[in-house]
């Protein structure tokens, strides 16, 4: 089974920013990863951060009528965009079978963004 081995739900505090010299940057606060402590974003003071766990908890609480096959975790290199891959158990969802040994199932993707450029969604794929 896939592992993502950085911790994709760590926490994140905003941070006002500064030049060099000290000068603070009006209307910008910079978003870091707790854990790592990191900046992975840049948003205005009043951006209010939606962290990647509560997205998690709400799609559990979607899907828990449901079986699911697998999920998986993922971040990108940067740490600022979470993607979760959960894959429908083809006996509740079904499947499609495109060629010899090669089934097509429903995977729901979910992803979450900290740059301020990546909201939180979904998509449905097959």
């Amino acid at each position: 089974m896939y592992s993502e081995e950085r911790e994709p739900f760590f926490k994140v505090r905003k941070e006002k920013v500064h030049t060099e010299s000290g000068v603070e940057i009006p209307n910008k606060v910079a978003l870091v990863n707790d854990s790592l402590n990191t900046v992975v974003g840049f948003v205005s003071p009043g951006y209010d951060v939606v962290e990647n766990e509560t997205i998690s908890e709400m799609f559990d609480a979607a899907l828990n009528e449901f079986k699911i096959a697998d999920v998986r975790d993922h971040l990108d290199a940067s740490t600022r965009r979470w993607r979760r891959q959960i894959i429908l158990d083809k006996d509740q969802f079904g499947s499609v079978e495109v060629l010899p040994s090669d089934v097509v199932g429903v995977m729901l993707e979910v992803y979450n963004g900290y740059d301020a450029r990546t909201a939180y969604g979904y998509s449905l794929m097959g």
